[in-house]
């Protein structure tokens, strides 16, 4: 990267900087650009033998400019929103504005020449560059937004901290009474069945987030059993590791060593094909129109372990009411051996809401909806002098009317979707083998733990 310029809603340049000798003017190269963009709204623009990257904060442009036709542009747009990122956690604010950035030139010029030498990313690590840069935000106490969260640990910083180890990510000096690690693996399904019953995609998408309360600098080793077992070695589509994972001893030894960053990060996420029964499985789905009535079944099986449960599991059944002509006048009948049934007006849709949901179970819910008769609409009452009946259940019929009128939308919705949470357990069998911690200095006793969850993502049954 040759250049960075932040640039105000007129395409004014606020503050640039340039890394490399081969832009002379960068205002003019700027100029350039914007000229460019007034004709061109992609997010990647070419004028000449300059290349421009750059995304937008709510009034501010962020700007990358590059001379090198070989530059990856994902390169770019992943540093732009790093930089972006510092900026807000510095102003404590989602939104830059133009006086920030006036009112804090100094700063930025600090954080510009920390991030990045020779065009090179360096250093984007927001607690470190709090360690490095201590120059005061200046900001007008009238307009200054409430302070968020402080993201510091409660660490010793008495110590001197560096960051000229190789490793940049955890600084020195770290210090905690009770030294804790909590490791969560955490896989979330998408699965998408079409009308003809057909698996059109069923993946997991996982990830091992942790929070690392740990003095020091400590080597932790953790050991997968899908990754040590040699079988196993095209288990996972995609993995994908947090830069602190030593992946020299990870190919070698199919062991994950690396020294923690302070707090919450993630490890890895990976993703893979399922190639098994779906988790929860739709058997059976009939929608039967007779003698003047709707009939629904649903039927589903559970497959996973017969000693695990489901914490809950929702399911919504839309009814097409461009096909059906319901009688909300009167009230549908629901039936079920296990959860509670209702209908959802603002949805159109039937809502089954089951908890502690057994493994390699079955269960069944059966539903019955009236239907309007054609002489329904030109039926004649005719009024006597007792007085009409008291009514003993909601009018639907006046509620669906007022729902209607409040939420105006689609309602030809035809997919039957799922939520559900499935603890201790991960559905592609993933587990920790082992784990442990050791540091050199200290020799302290740590307190790791580990926890397993299976969650839907898109999980979809089309009618």
């Amino acid at each position: 990267m040759d250049a960075i310029a932040i640039l105000d809603r007129t395409a004014s340049c606020l503050i640039s900087r340039s890394y490399t000798g081969t832009l002379v003017d960068v205002e003019t190269v700027v100029r350039a650009f914007c000229s460019a963009k007034e004709q061109n709204d992609a997010p990647v623009v070419t004028v000449g033998e300059f290349r421009y990257a750059y995304i937008t904060n709510n009034d501010l442009i962020l700007l990358a400019i590059v001379h090198h036709d070989n530059t990856n542009a994902m390169m770019l747009f992943s540093f732009l929103y790093k930089f972006d990122e510092i900026l807000k956690s510095y102003f404590k604010t989602k939104d830059l504005n133009r006086d920030l950035i006036t009112d804090n030139f100094n700063l930025i010029y600090e954080l510009l020449d920390e991030i990045m030498d020779y065009g090179i990313p360096q250093l984007t690590d927001i607690p470190i560059l709090r360690d490095v840069i201590k120059l005061e935000v200046q900001q007008n106490e009238e307009e200054a937004p409430k302070p968020a969260d402080d993201d510091d640990q409660q660490v010793n910083s008495s110590i001197l901290k560096t960051t000229t180890t190789s490793i940049s990510w955890r600084p020195r000096g770290i210090f905690y009474k009770k030294n804790e690690l909590f490791v969560d693996v955490v896989e979330k399904i998408s699965l998408y069945v079409d009308a003809n019953s057909r698996v059109i995609r069923h993946e997991i998408h996982g990830s091992i987030d942790v929070k690392c309360y740990l003095s020091g600098m400590p080597v932790l080793k953790l050991g997968l059993n899908k990754l040590i077992d040699t079988e196993n070695s095209a288990f996972f589509k995609k993995l994908q590791f947090h830069q602190c994972v030593e992946l020299p001893k990870f190919s070698s030894d199919r062991i994950i060593s690396f020294t923690p960053p302070d707090g919450e990060f993630q490890l890895c996420h990976y993703s893979l094909t399922i190639k098994t029964s779906p988790i929860v499985e739709i058997i059976e789905n009939e929608f039967i129109e007779k003698t003047g009535k709707l009939f629904t079944k649903i039927t589903i099986r559970t497959n996973f372990k017969l000693r695990a449960q489901l914490t809950y599991l929702c399911i919504k059944i839309p009814i097409d009411l461009q096909h059906y002509d319901i009688d909300f006048g009167s009230m549908p009948k629901f039936r079920c051996k296990l959860g509670k049934v209702a209908y959802k007006f603002d949805d159109d849709c039937i809502v089954w809401n089951l908890q502690s949901v057994g493994g390699e179970r079955t269960y069944t819910m059966m539903s019955q909806f009236d239907l309007k008769r054609p002489d329904d609409n030109t039926k004649v009452v005719n009024l006597g002098m007792d007085p009409p009946p008291k009514i003993t259940h909601p009018r639907f019929d006046k509620i669906k009317e007022i729902v209607d009128e409040e939420n105006e939308r689609e309602t030809n919705n035809k997919e039957i979707t799922m939520a559900f949470e499935l603890p201790d357990l991960t559905f592609s069998s993933l587990k920790v083998e082992y784990l442990s911690i050791t540091d050199d200095v200290l020799e302290y006793t740590s307190f790791p733990w580990v926890r397993y969850k299976t969650l839907n993502a898109d999980y979809v049954y089309r009618l």
